[in-house]
This record gives structure tokens, C-alpha cells and sequence, in this order.
């Protein structure tokens, strides 16, 4: 199954603040893309046809873990650049490297 990974330094200044962010972003791809979520602890999984994962939070990140079906393996490069333009309006841009 391939996976995308994305992550995202988030500047925020507490736990709260980050997980607001995260629960917005969670409702947008629910509004999208029709997902279920639910929280574990600092960690949103979420799951819809062809695609589950999870967004991991901590101090100083958010990470959004995402394995997608085969069936949807010709649209990775899609899937991938759309959540990260949305990890993008949340949590700013990926550093420059």
C-alpha cells in the first residue's frame, strides 16, 4: 500500500492551539472528501474508501501519515499535493532544505 508522508514544523505556542488546527484540518477533509476521524490521545486517525492514517501532534510538529489503496495509486501525486497545500494553510510551509 503506498504511503505519503507530510510534516510540518507548526509554530503554535500550545498543545490546544495545535489541536484546534488539526480538528479544523480533520473537518475540511471530512467536508471534502466524505473521511471518519477520531482522536487517540494527541493523534487524529482517520479513514474513508481507498485511504486511512493518522495526523501525529507534538511540540514541535504535525504529522500526517496516509496509506492509499491501489486503486487510488495513479492520483498519489494529486492526493499528495492537495493535503499538503491544506497542512500548507494550517501549519505554514514545509522548511526550505
Amino acid at each position: 500500500m503506498p504511503k505519503l508522508l507530510i510534516e510540518r514544523r507548526h509554530g503554535k505556542q500550545s498543545t490546544e492551539e495545535v489541536r484546534k488546527c488539526v480538528q479544523d484540518l480533520a473537518g475540511k477533509l471530512k467536508e471534502k472528501y466524505q473521511l471518519d476521524y477520531t482522536w487517540r490521545g494527541n493523534t487524529l486517525e482517520f479513514k474513508r474508501s481507498g485511504a486511512d492514517g493518522r495526523i501525529e501532534m507534538d511540540g514541535e510538529t504535525v504529522r500526517l501519515v496516509m496509506n492509499i489503496s491501489l486503486v487510488l495509486t495513479p492520483i498519489k501525486g494529486e492526493i499528495e499535493k492537495r493535503t499538503a497545500r491544506y497542512m500548507d494553510e494550517y501549519f505554514g510551509p514545509a522548511p526550505s532544505r
